[in-house]
């Protein structure tokens, strides 16, 4: 990645898209793979949810067998789930991308959630934590 004629940062495509480092990197990244060119950020987004539960991100990558984790999520844990925002790219060397949902219920219950997106191998950043 290059900023003003210099290198940022350098790495495989994969590695850089998952766990950008750089500034600069990282915006572009937001750009491709979470919000996009004239989507809504998350931070917008935030201002019309309600203050209930927790807002986590999810930052998928590589090739991990996830692609049932929403759903079972929903149907697994006594919680309330709401999707809101993600995008998911494909690129050569496997799939990134990223997803906001909101986990309404009892703390322990949202916790139980939170270790089963970690033990599927899927980032987990809490954003916002409102129980």
């Amino acid at each position: 990645v290059m900023e003003a004629g210099k290198v940022v940062e350098l790495g495989n495509v994969h590695d850089v898209f998952t766990n950008p480092q750089h500034g600069v990197t990282k915006r572009f990244i937001g750009e491709v793979v979470e919000e996009g060119q004239g989507d809504d950020t998350l931070e917008e987004v935030l201002e019309e949810v309600a203050r209930k539960g927790k807002v986590l991100r999810l930052r998928f990558s590589g090739t991990a067998p996830n692609d049932a984790l929403i759903s079972n999520i929903a149907k697994n844990f006594a919680v309330e789930l709401k999707i809101l925002q993600g995008k998911i790219t494909k690129t050569l060397y496997g799939t990134v991308g990223t997803m906001a949902i909101q986990v309404i219920g009892e703390r322990a219950e949202v916790e139980h959630v939170e270790n089963y997106i970690k033990e599927a191998e899927v980032g987990l950043e809490v954003v916002r934590d409102d129980i």
